[in-house]
């Protein structure tokens, strides 16, 4: 970089990781009947993912579902910024799901809102003014990067 300064940035991204589980009606009923649940429905994990990337400003490259046998899914969608993926168990009416990028920060509150919308549509939880009935979201954050003055040593073969 002109000017001495470095190029090796800052921070090397961020993580979010959620936990979501179905509670209440929406969690009986689907545990019942798994092959029926939300979280087994592939095209609303795609819809939910890319509606994910498009809040966050992040660039959809590629993507790839694969669906488990009796029931659950893992996806992912490779991002020019890095990924987001879900993978969902929907017997116990539960999901993980995680979203790493290269920029500074990810609007944890936007990601909650697509993901509370997308179930909502599908059935779970109640109108606008309950937004946590049926879903229960636990979220943390992380910021990758490599403490100041840490040495970068190649590693020999």
């Amino acid at each position: 970089m002109a000017g001495g300064g470095s190029s090796v940035p800052k921070n090397l991204g961020a993580i979010l990781l959620i936990e979501g589980r179905l509670t209440g009606a929406a969690a009986a009923a689907f545990a019942a009947a798994p092959v029926i649940s939300p979280l087994n429905d592939a095209a609303l994990m795609d819809a939910m993912l890319t509606e994910i990337a498009a809040a966050c400003k992040l660039t959809v490259l590629s993507s790839s579902c694969e669906s488990l046998e009796p029931y659950g899914l893992t996806m992912i969608k490779v991002l020019s910024e890095s990924h987001v993926s879900i993978h969902t168990w929907p017997d116990i009416g539960a999901f993980s799901l995680d979203v790493y990028s290269c920029k500074d920060a990810l609007n944890e509150w936007d990601i909650l809102d697509v993901i509370r919308g997308n179930l909502r549509k599908a059935g779970v939880g109640g109108g606008e003014a309950c937004l946590d009935e049926g879903v229960t979201l636990r979220c943390r954050a992380i910021t990758r990067g490599l403490p100041p003055q840490t040495p970068v040593r190649p590693r020999m073969v």
